[in-house]
């Protein structure tokens, strides 16, 4: 019995944590964009966790899309598909289903 709760320490409960970190989207997302791109985040829910690891300055936004400056921008992907299709915005990079009820998925998306 001790054997599996080891197991269960060491493997799964690593793995569900790895599943969960916003950590390789937002490295990722610092891999795709050069120093000089206008970063902003438009989720309040992951802020600290997302800037830390991005490493760079990230602004905080808000408001309707067709008010957003250009640039790229980070929010939960349920909000990017209730926006639907604009005129100027595309899909940079998606993360990957991160299996938790307490996080969103992410997606990385730029206005032009």
């Amino acid at each position: 019995m001790a054997g599996v709760a080891l197991l269960a320490l060491g493997v799964f409960v690593p793995a569900r944590a790895a599943q969960k970190s916003i950590r390789p989207f937002a490295l990722a997302v610092r891999a795709r964009l050069q120093p000089t791109d206008r970063l902003s985040l438009f989720t309040g829910e992951e802020e600290i966790p997302f800037i830390f690891y991005v490493g760079r300055r990230v602004r905080l936004a808000s408001g309707r899309p067709v008010e957003l400056a250009p640039g790229y921008y980070v929010l939960d992907q349920e909000r990017w598909g209730a926006w639907g299709r604009r005129p100027g915005w595309e899909e940079v990079l998606r993360s990957a289903h991160v299996f938790s009820r307490h996080r969103r998925d992410l997606v990385l998306v730029r206005r032009r």
